[in-house]
């Protein structure tokens, strides 16, 4: 029996040290390690939404509720609300990232600024940077309120750092609306420690964010730091790598930051690519400054309002004061951009806070400079930036250089304008409707206009030989060059394009040309509207399918161009398709359904082609415009507008668009009792996947309720 008993546990301890010794052999890229914190040695539940930095997977409804509230905080919040406060997240540093010995450095307060933030984003903000940081270096973390009025955040951001693993975590509130630049001076004064570490309320920390953040403020009390930033997108928030280690920060003269390539007399006091980059300014709100520096520079200036040019007005004074700022291509912190700030303006009149700002930092910094301030941004002339006295006070005591001196040494290689001026303003044609040079916040007006010019100008011969100009009914541009190219050969000439004579083009993707008249902007609708009534004949429906909110729209009298037509004894554009054009797909007029096409089932959703001609369509909240018109034709052609197909090449494809041709993987069929359209060639059906967020063939199934789709018309 005891030979038995000896036995089992002779295998019993072989199995254990088995085990231990297979353990020590799995690749560390599938142990998620984590440093200095008790929460590294917590097992994590696989595959959660979000971990690795992967998009976040919504359902049908999950997608349409992430839209309806996007408005709130400019990112999806039920994307945001679905990933797991202590989320996995690449290690983004580079292997020549040097080591750093942690006894060296300071300890820090890191203070994140909200206000009515989705209370997730921001617990996620704190937990991402508490649990990748060593413990005795970042002491506590401040969340400042900002007066937010959406007390549920509140609540869950309050209830969970009470958790005892949160307990370096504490939130003050701003007694009345601050704005996001007052509150970051308010929430300072609550940090205990030597380093200030701010961040966005909607930021997250990769592995081993803090120590290259600190290092060089261990053994340089005047320097501030910025991390390498990597984008996290808003609506799947996926984490992206940064674009900009290999750039720094700039600004042009109306007071806007830009990124520059590093100069070359910035590149070459690096070694490698790990090394700090000397930048000229911050590119915003996520940097580390010693307190005792953050104090003396007088924190933010006071006076300025919610947001916009605090960070160069801190670049500016670091510089010119004494101090640096620099870039730490080691430190990874991801951050959701947003195009436009969710924050409303909290005082009375209009928001004028921005250009509020940057005039009271023309004013203080720019000295002699500032003309070039006013020549970019002339409206802000007039504007009242309140009192300036204690900042300039400021720049007197801590004895700053000056602009020039921030030009010739920081910068370097920053265009200057000439203030000697022999004329400025607005720049009008004598003679015509009152038309200007106007840039549309683009930098080539005068090359666009030039080369405007010489485009006209191939033209004008053929003009004076008798086919009455561009039409006169047509407003400010567009549709213009087709209507001459119609008529052009319709009525007995022709149109070359020369290869051995090149011209340059600044190709812009809108006009910038202001509408003149009074009621909104239909200028280039009505132009194709009277191009379609005059020379598409009984085309002309085609032209409607693609743009249907032509219909109803005033085009002024086109009857002198269709007596033009007539005298010039113009070919029909049936001719022009068959004998120009010749393999122009022409869609059918005979329909079996058309107008939107809407999920039977769920919250109102429609196949949208999101101005695209090609790609996957998407689910969008039904609107019936143009973008969201579909034509069935009795052939089986399903198109967006007159050409834009919808297609699949073989079964459990994906559904894309792309140029109609005559094939069958183009071909489907509608069954109006059902729901159902099904694919001919494959013989399945569209379906909307939800895990997926996207539009795929998969075996019809009539009792499936995403593959049941209803046109708004039914023709047949």
């Amino acid at each position: 029996m005891n030979r038995v008993f000896l036995v089992v546990a002779c295998i019993g301890i072989w199995s254990l040290l088995l085990s231990c010794l297979l353990l020590l052999k799995i690749p560390n890229d599938l142990v998620d390690v984590r440093s200095f914190d008790e929460h590294s040695t917590k097992s994590k539940p696989k595959k959660r939404p979000g971990d690795g930095g992967y998009p976040v997977s919504l359902s049908y409804e999950e997608s349409r509720e992430g839209e309806e509230t996007y408005h709130l905080n400019q990112f999806n919040r039920v994307a945001a609300r679905k990933i797991p406060l202590d989320r996995t997240l690449p290690d983004f540093r580079h292997k020549l990232c040097p080591s750093v010995d942690i006894k060296s450095l300071p300890t820090a307060s890191l203070i994140i600024i909200f206000h009515n933030e989705d209370s997730r984003v921001v617990l996620r903000t704190a937990i991402s940077c508490l649990i990748r940081a060593p413990a005795d270096v970042l002491r506590e973390v401040i969340l400042v309120d900002d007066f937010s009025d959406r007390m549920e955040n509140i609540k869950e951001i309050s209830e969970t750092i009470k958790l005892p693993s949160y307990s370096r975590i504490r939130m003050v509130r701003t007694p009345t609306r601050h704005g996001l630049i007052r509150a970051k001076n308010y929430g300072s004064r609550f940090a205990t420690e030597s380093i200030l570490v701010f961040l966005d309320s909607h930021c997250e920390c990769t592995e081993g964010w803090l120590p290259p953040f600190l290092s060089p403020i261990a053994t340089n009390h005047s320097v501030i730091v910025q991390p390498s930033i990597a984008p996290i997108d808003p609506r799947s928030f996926s984490f992206l790598r940064s674009s900009h280690l290999r750039a720094q920060g700039s600004f042009n003269w109306n007071l806007l930051f830009k990124w520059r390539t590093i100069p070359l007399h910035d590149e070459e006091l690096r070694s490698s690519s790990v090394d700090l980059i000397r930048s000229p300014t911050l590119a915003g709100g996520l940097f580390a400054i010693h307190k005792d520096w953050w104090n003396k520079l007088g924190r933010y200036d006071d006076g300025m309002e919610l947001w916009g040019g605090e960070n160069l007005e801190l670049s500016f004074k670091s510089w010119m004061c004494g101090g640096q700022v620099v870039y730490q291509p080691c430190s990874h912190i991801g951050h959701v951009f947003r195009p436009i700030h969710p924050y409303k303006w909290y005082k009375a009149g209009p928001d004028n806070a921005y250009l509020q700002n940057v005039k009271r930092l023309a004013e203080v910094w720019l000295d002699e400079y500032k003309f070039a301030f006013y020549m970019s941004t002339p409206t802000a002339k007039n504007l009242d930036m309140g009192d300036i006295s204690e900042q300039l006070a400021l720049k007197k005591r801590l004895n700053c250089h000056s602009f020039k001196w921030y030009l010739e040494n920081v910068v370097k290689d920053m265009y200057i304008p000439s203030n000697n001026l022999t004329a400025h303003g607005s720049v009008r044609m004598k003679f015509g409707k009152g038309h200007c040079l106007d840039r549309y916040n683009k930098n080539a007006f005068l090359i666009v206009s030039t080369l405007r010019f010489i485009k006209l100008c191939i033209f004008f011969n053929y003009l004076r030989l008798g086919s009455d100009k561009y039409d006169d009914g047509m407003e400010l541009w567009g549709g213009e060059n087709l209507e001459l190219s119609f008529k052009s050969w319709m009525c007995g000439g022709q149109v070359v394009y020369q290869p051995c004579s090149h011209i340059g083009h600044v190709f812009r993707p809108i006009h910038p040309y202001k509408w003149y008249k009074a009621g909104p902007d239909n200028a280039y609708l009505q132009n194709v509207k009277r191009l379609a009534e005059v020379w598409l004949d009984e085309y002309k429906f085609a032209f409607y399918m693609s743009t249907p909110t032509a219909k109803n729209l005033d085009m002024g009298d086109i009857s002198e161009q269709l007596a033009l037509k007539k005298r010039l004894n113009c070919h029909s554009f049936k001719w022009y398709l068959e004998n120009v054009v010749k393999d122009m797909y022409i869609p059918s007029n005979n329909l079996t359904a058309h107008g939107s096409v809407r999920m039977k089932f769920g919250k109102g959703h429609c196949l949208d082609r999101y101005n695209k001609d090609n790609g996957p369509p998407h689910l969008y909240e039904c609107h019936h415009k143009d973008n969201q018109v579909l034509y069935l034709s009795t052939d089986g052609y399903l198109h967006f507008g007159t050409d834009v197909c919808l297609w699949a090449g073989q079964p459990e494809d994906a559904i894309s668009m792309t140029k109609c041709k005559k094939i069958d993987n183009m071909l489907f069929f509608y069954k109006k009792e059902s729901g159902l359209i099904e694919h001919l060639s494959t013989k399945q059906c569209i379906t909307f996947t939800p895990k997926r967020n996207s539009i795929f063939l998969a075996q019809c199934d009539s009792m499936n309720k995403d593959q049941q789709w209803k046109f708004q018309f039914y023709d047949s």
